[in-house]
């Protein structure tokens, strides 16, 4: 499943580097792909492994930024 998550706080490229590390630390997200311009973060995952509930934990985990999942 691809999900769009928007991170209002990200402004620079440390920020985009500490997001993209959660396909490496989190089971379950296989892709991250930042946009610094809309702030926000498409991520991959698998749905039965790990919940856009845990994925928005896990960014707040990572980077201390609030996340909130967009509308689909």
């Amino acid at each position: 499943m691809k999900r769009i998550f928007s991170v209002p706080d990200i402004h620079c490229g440390s920020c985009v580097m500490l997001l993209e590390t959660l396909e490496e630390d989190y089971d379950g997200i296989s892709n991250v792909k930042v946009d610094l311009i809309k702030k926000e973060a498409t991520i991959d995952f698998d749905e039965s492994t790990i919940s856009p509930e845990a994925i928005i934990k896990a960014i707040k985990k990572t980077t201390n930024y609030e996340a909130v999942l967009n509308a689909a």
